[in-house]
């Protein structure tokens, strides 16, 4: 399994967007463009979302057996290597190519920031001391975002999680996260609903969405922040009314230690 690419080129250095090839008579022989592994053409097909048919666009991918160079933008190995080179050590290098991902409660990150900030104020003041932080949780917070963004990235342009479950481990507090818990599309919402009632641990979960507004409430002296997320929006195919396509999806990040109506 290997990152979906939106254009190919032929071996003499031809061009070609994935909108394109379709309409094509005959589809040349394409490779990367970027390392010259040898590529296939995916075309356009319908997709089942709760109850509702879209169409996904064409793209390419790499035939059956090939791999991109190790140096290859599409390279996934390559991808992780720099995301754990930019994380602060939130990501760590483990054997034979392997990762593993720490996840973060974001809320006590932001605590720790503000209780930095306050030890930060009171030294400042005569006579008083305090102890400095071994970390900067401001800085880290900020990794933990790029970071937290680049690996949920990664994982939409591969389309599903088979090569990651090799590759990039997840833990939280010491706890082993699978894939499956961790990152939901929009099908998947109402399991993501059902698990934040269950689970005895919380921990960190990606939605897949597109917001539509954030709100802020008061529940049990906590200030919580409700997240809408809009329907993935759907317009006709021209070669079929009942066939629609996702015009925009972009990916975001929910932390939860619960759910609110």
């Amino acid at each position: 399994m290997a990152l979906k690419m939106s254009s190919a080129v032929t071996s003499d250095g031809r061009q070609f967007v994935a909108d394109e090839v379709g309409i094509l008579a005959e589809i040349p022989s394409l490779i990367c463009a970027s390392c010259g592994a040898g590529v296939a053409y995916v075309p356009p097909h319908a997709r089942e979302n709760r109850g509702n048919t879209y169409w996904v666009r064409g793209y390419f991918r790499l035939l059956p057996r090939l791999a991109h160079e190790q140096s290859c933008a599409f390279n996934v190995p390559k991808h992780l290597q720099v995301i754990a080179r930019r994380s602060l050590g939130l990501v760590q290098a483990l054997e034979r190519g392997q990762y593993r991902f720490r996840l973060l409660a974001i809320g006590e990150v932001i605590t720790a920031c503000r209780t930095r900030n306050a030890l930060l104020e009171a030294r400042n003041r005569p006579g008083s001391y305090s102890p400095l932080f071994s970390y900067d949780p401001i800085r880290l917070l900020a990794a933990y975002l790029n970071t937290a963004k680049r690996v949920v990235q990664l994982r939409a342009l591969l389309g599903n999680d088979t090569l990651l479950r090799e590759r990039l481990e997840l833990v939280f507090d010491g706890m082993s996260v699978s894939w499956q818990d961790f990152y939901h599309e929009e099908e998947r919402f109402l399991s993501a609903y059902r698990w934040v009632g269950q689970t005895a641990v919380p921990f960190p979960i990606a939605l897949v969405g597109r917001v539509s507004t954030v709100q802020a409430i008061q529940r049990r002296g906590r200030l919580l922040y409700v997240i809408k997320l809009k329907s993935s929006a759907a317009v006709r195919y021209s070669r079929d009314e009942t066939v629609g396509e996702i015009t925009q999806a972009t990916y975001g990040l929910a932390n939860f230690n619960g759910w609110s109506r």
